[in-house]
């Protein structure tokens, strides 16, 4: 899928706001990350099209990737 072309932001007042608004974006997802690890429930993560968590299953530890379930319809 080709996604159409788009004219560059030009008017700085709209870029401060995108910029902003992406920050608070940002500021949300972190304090869900953080609730979600005090609360022992794992965070996933889409990293280069696998799905990886921030806890291994076994001991809390590192990042690693779990196998996506099919989804599609035979």
């Amino acid at each position: 899928m080709n996604n159409p072309l788009f004219d560059p932001v030009t008017d700085p007042e709209v870029f401060r706001r995108a910029v902003q608004m992406l920050a608070i974006g940002n500021v949300a997802a972190h304090r869900a990350q953080v609730l979600n690890q005090s609360l022992g429930i794992p965070n996933h993560y889409s990293i280069g099209g696998r799905i990886v968590t921030d806890r291994d299953r076994d001991d809390g530890g590192s990042a690693v990737a779990v196998k996506a379930e099919d989804h599609t319809a035979s």
